[in-house]
This record gives structure tokens, C-alpha cells and sequence, in this order.
């Protein structure tokens, strides 16, 4: 076959001779039409992705630059939008490292008391002359208590990326780290600026160590002394080699004191400065993974009760990643005793009996409910704050204030028992979830502590082929649990490692769906004091309301394939009015004869 230059098609169509009909006799019609569809369709993609949002070359590099470090997405979430808070803390300290970044301190021994604005902002500045905008993507790794932050730009054809990661230590609580890392895969060199904020505080400062002390005097709930030491920064410019990589760690450490009387102040600045000079020269001469697998397995141990629920499409549902910001931000904001380095066997011991005391923790609904003042976005720390006021003081008023006092594990168990709706009461546990507002979604539960043996109970609850909820129940414990549904009317099933399936039931009256305790003999004397009428299977959700957490409000076939059948549909009526017309105008030039009589009569 020839080879037919462009320029030679263009000229030959532009020379064939038209049929009467309209179409170019050398065109098959079938392919003209097939040509028009593919144009319509290609036109179609076109506009509708030009106008999406597409991924630039830096927002590549960021993508790329996680994938290197082969992190787990599923526990980072992005601080952006309505959400534009990145917030790390102790329950001593804490600071937006996002916008404010000014730091907040908590004074000891004040339970649920605003923490102190103390104007301070300790974090180190970095800037690069190769990247165009200062500004930082930020997550929050809510398993290792850690904000993290990169910007990337391509320098070379390469990414060089610019990350920190910032953490208030978990079992230090005295404790800011701020680790900044340059990775430079170009052939250049990259120039780097740090900038400290903090000489810029209206605060006292002193001179008498390697690194300067600021103190301030602050009159909330008596007067305290506050004093602040961190890293000094580069005065100059630093050099990152090509194809290399660096990291800069700056820690600050921060320490408070109450003044008993006007006559002690000097002398309590003084001990002030003294003792966190010390404590800084100890924490600086630390190996630093030692302070970060500190930190890390801390979190690990508070983030062992665990709560997930499958996502949902449906508008204004609850997903898992409101959840698991919300119940970051609570942890973050309360001490943790149970694992700080400084607490003594003696007080731990107590931590540990405030944690057994969960008679009537939690009673109330399930705070799973949404729209709610529990679960809400922020757009600054002190909103943030807000909310967690509520959540305490929700806890505490529902009958976990025994279990708070405890410290970050009691929140932890708390926030799990009103998420379950679940109460301890006389050595047994109940849940009091709703089978048709609250089981329509995979429910997971992780660890949920039962009583002062040491039992830690797992929960999860599904949907069978029918759409009927059940549950799915296991513990590690030493000794076997004991289970029955509602009404009790079957013989407790005995829970161990192994998990044991339960039907949810409902009763009328209504009645908890679930009984636990640690002896049979427990729940048969249970059975005996819930008189209800009538005890029946959970009834089945409807199919609708599956697929609407499922696939959301727009459940119909992609755009895409209605705008093809559009297509289709209109190709092909112009194909039968171009094929009528035909017929029609070729039949005015035919005769009419008597044979074409005969034979349209015989059809």
C-alpha cells in the first residue's frame, strides 16, 4: 500500500465528490460516525480533566518522597482545610506546629485548667533558596504522637526535600524535639538558613550556660515560673553536599515551678536555672534514637486500644479519620503517669488502682452520634482546646472520673467505652448499642480493659449475607470471660483467644445487646432480673442504607459511560434520518410502475 502524506489526504478529501445524500462517497458512514463519537468523547475528557486539580511537580516529589520512606498511609493524616491545626503535646506541653507555633504549658497539679499562652515560640525556621514557596505540607502520625511536615522542589531534574518532624516527649514530658532533614539527590549543592523566633518572646533572659535560659513569671492559679532552654541555632548559612543527606535536631526543654511567697522568687529563679541547665546538658548528651524509640513505644502502648469503623460515603457520617484525630488531640492533651520515666513504683501503683475503678463508666448513648460538639473541625489551637474540654468533661460527668485521673491509659478506655455505649456495672460489662442506628457499619474494637484482672477484650461487629449485625468477641485473658445477648435467654458462651460469634438480639423493652462478666454463674443470675417482653433477632438493614455508606448519594454508573450512550443514541437516529432521508429523495427519481405496485402489495 502507498504512503499517503497528511497534506495528500487533506487535499484528496477536500476533492471528493459529494453523493447526494451529503456523505463523502470514499467515507463509510459507519466510520464517520464512530469518528464524531471518539471526537465527542475525547473533547469530553479534555475539558472536564483540565479542569480538575492537577498534581505539580513539587506536590510529585512529595509523593514520591513518602513512598521512599515506605510510609504507611493509613495512619497520616493531612492537616489542611477546615482541620488547619498540626498539634503535638504531653499533657505538659503542646504547641500548634502549624500556624500558631506558639508553645502551651499546663501547670502540675492542675486538672482541666487552661493551659498557660505563654507567647514563646521555640521552633527553628528553615528556608532554602531553591524552593519557590516556604510553605510546608503537614501531616499528624497519630501512632507515633508526631507531626510531620516536607516541602520538595525539583532542583536538577531531582526532588531535594526539606522535612521536620516535631514531637513533645511522651515519657519526658519536659521535653520539645524538632528534627530537621535535607535529602539532596542533585548534583548541587543546597543552601540552607536556620531562624530562631525565640529571642524575639518578651521573656527574661540569662546567659549562665551553653545555651540561654528564658524565664517568665506567670500570675494563673497562683504565680508559677516558667523556664525555657532550647538548641542554639547555625549563625551562618549551611552547605548540604550533593547526594547526601543531613539532619538537624534542636530540642528545647521547659520546666515550671510555683512561687509560695513574693520573698522566694529570686531564690526560685535561681533553682529554676539551675536544674534545667542540668536537666538539658543530661537530655543533649542522650543518643537520639534512644530518646525516639522512648517516645515511639509510649504511643504504641496508648494507641493498643484501638477503635475503627469502616468509611462511609454517606454525607455527614463518621469516618475513622474524624475519629482517630479527635481521640489524638484528647491523648495529647492529658499526662500520661503510667509512662513517665519520673514517676515513682509508689505512684504508679495508685495510677493503676484509679485505672480498675470503672464502676459506671461509661453511662449515656454512644457518642458516635454525628452532627455533635465532640467531633468538630479546627480551624486554631484554641477551638482544638475547646473540644477537648468537652470531651473530659463529658467522660467525667458520664462516670469515668475514676478512670481519668489515671492519665492518658484511663482517656484511652473511656473514650472507648462511650464510643460502645458500654458500662461497667457490679463485675460486668454491658453495651447499649442501637442495632439500627449504630451496627450498619464494620465496627472494630481493640483492648478494651476488663475490671482489675488484666483482660483485654476485642470486638467486632459485621453484617451477615441477610444484613442481620453480629458480633465476633475474643480476649487474651488468663482466665475465660463469659458473653450473652440480649435477654440472655441462651447459655453464656465462653470467650478466649479464639473468637466466639454472637447474634445481636433486641428485647422489648429495650435492654443492653450484650452482657460480659468473668464467671457463667454471673449472667444466669443476670437472665433472672431482665423481665422483658419479647426477644427476637435484630432485624435486618435495609439494602438501601448499606449502599448508601457504601457508594454515597451519587450510586448511579460513572458520567462517562451516560455521555458514551448520549453518544450512541444520537449517532445512531442521524444514521436512520440520514438513511430515510436517502430512501425518500432517491424514490422521487424512480418511476412508479405498475411492477412496483404489485410488489409493495404483496408486502
Amino acid at each position: 500500500m502507498d504512503r499517503v502524506t497528511f497534506q495528500q489526504f487533506t487535499r484528496r478529501l477536500a476533492t471528493v465528490a459529494w453523493n447526494g445524500g451529503g456523505w463523502p462517497r470514499a467515507v463509510p458512514k459507519r466510520y464517520a460516525f464512530l469518528g464524531c463519537a471518539m471526537f465527542c468523547l475525547f473533547v469530553y475528557i479534555f475539558i472536564f480533566s483540565s479542569s480538575s486539580e492537577r498534581s505539580t511537580a513539587n506536590e510529585q516529589c512529595v509523593a514520591d518522597y513518602y513512598a521512599r520512606k515506605a510510609m504507611d498511609f493509613d495512619h497520616l493524616l493531612e492537616d489542611k482545610g477546615s482541620a488547619a491545626v498540626s498539634f503535638v503535646g504531653n499533657g505538659f506541653i503542646g504547641i500548634d506546629v502549624m500556624h500558631d507555633r506558639q508553645l502551651l504549658v499546663q501547670p502540675t497539679n492542675e486538672s482541666r485548667n487552661s493551659p498557660l499562652f505563654t507567647s514563646f515560640r521555640p521552633l527553628v525556621e528553615v528556608s532554602a533558596g531553591f524552593v519557590k514557596s516556604n510553605e510546608f505540607i503537614f501531616v499528624s502520625d497519630y501512632r507515633d504522637g508526631t507531626s510531620k511536615a516536607v516541602q520538595c522542589s525539583a532542583l536538577n531534574d531531582k526532588c531535594v526535600c526539606i522535612s521536620q518532624s516535631i514531637y513533645a516527649h511522651r515519657t519526658r514530658p519536659n521535653i520539645l524535639i524538632q528534627d530537621i532533614r535535607v535529602s539532596n539527590p542533585s548534583t548541587s549543592s543546597v543552601e540552607l538558613k536556620f531562624t530562631s523566633r525565640a529571642g524575639f518572646a518578651n521573656w527574661e533572659k540569662s546567659d549562665s550556660g551553653q545555651s540561654p535560659v528564658y524565664i517568665k513569671l506567670f500570675d494563673h492559679e497562683g504565680k508559677t515560673i516558667i523556664a525555657m532552654v532550647c538548641s542554639s541555632v547555625p549563625l551562618s548559612s549551611v552547605n548540604v553536599r550533593p547526594q547526601t543527606e543531613e539532619t538537624f535536631r534542636f530540642i528545647c526543654v521547659v520546666q515550671e515551678e510555683k512561687i509560695q511567697s513574693q520573698e522566694a522568687e529570686s531564690m526560685s529563679k535561681r533553682k529554676i536555672i539551675g536544674k534545667i541547665t542540668d536537666y538539658y546538658t543530661q537530655i543533649n548528651g542522650m543518643n537520639s534514637h534512644t530518646l525516639d524509640n522512648e517516645h515511639k513505644n509510649a504511643w504504641k502502648m496508648l494507641n493498643q486500644a484501638a477503635f475503627n469503623i469502616s468509611h462511609s460515603k454517606a454525607t455527614g457520617a463518621l469516618n475513622p479519620d474524624k475519629i482517630n484525630i479527635t481521640r489524638y488531640a484528647l491523648l495529647s492533651n492529658v499526662r500520661a503517669p503510667l509512662l513517665e520515666l519520673a514517676e515513682t513504683a509508689e505512684r504508679r501503683k495508685l495510677y493503676e488502682e484509679q485505672l480498675a475503678k470503672t464502676e459506671l463508666c461509661y453511662s449515656g448513648h454512644s457518642t458516635l452520634l454525628t452532627p455533635s460538639k465532640l467531633w468538630q473541625d479546627w480551624t486554631n489551637v484554641q477551638e482544638l482546646l475547646k473540644t477537648i474540654e468537652i470531651w473530659l468533661m463529658t467522660l467525667e460527668h458520664r462516670g469515668c472520673i475514676h478512670v481519668l485521673r489515671a492519665g492518658a491509659h484511663g482517656v484511652a478506655q473511656a473514650f472507648l467505652l462511650s464510643l460502645l455505649a458500654g458500662t461497667f456495672t457490679h463485675q460486668r460489662l454491658e453495651l447499649s448499642l442501637e442495632p439500627e442506628s449504630d451496627l450498619h457499619r464494620h465496627i472494630r474494637v481493640e483492648n478494651l480493659r476488663f475490671g482489675s484482672n488484666g483482660a483485654f477484650l476485642n470486638f467486632d461487629f459485621d453484617l451477615d449475607g441477610t444484613y442481620r449485625p453480629f458480633v465476633k468477641l475474643s480476649s487474651h485473658a488468663t482466665t475465660p470471660l463469659y458473653a450473652c445477648s440480649a435477654g440472655c435467654l441462651e447459655p453464656p458462651k465462653a470467650i478466649s483467644n479464639v473468637p466466639v460469634e454472637l447474634v445481636i438480639k433486641v428485647t422489648k423493652p429495650v435492654t443492653p445487646i450484650l452482657f460480659i462478666a468473668d464467671t457463667k454463674a454471673h449472667l444466669e443470675q443476670v437472665k433472672e432480673t431482665l423481665h422483658v417482653i419479647e426477644v427476637i433477632d435484630a432485624p435486618p438493614h435495609e439494602y438501601e442504607k448499606i449502599e448508601l455508606h457504601k457508594h454515597g448519594e451519587n450510586r448511579g454508573l460513572p458520567t462517562i459511560f451516560w455521555v458514551i450512550l448520549v453518544l450512541v443514541i444520537v449517532a445512531f437516529h442521524l444514521f436512520l434520518f440520514k438513511l430515510l432521508y436517502t430512501e425518500w429523495k432517491n424514490s422521487a427519481s424512480i418511476p412508479y410502475t405498475k411492477f412496483n405496485k404489485k410488489f409493495l402489495l404483496r408486502r
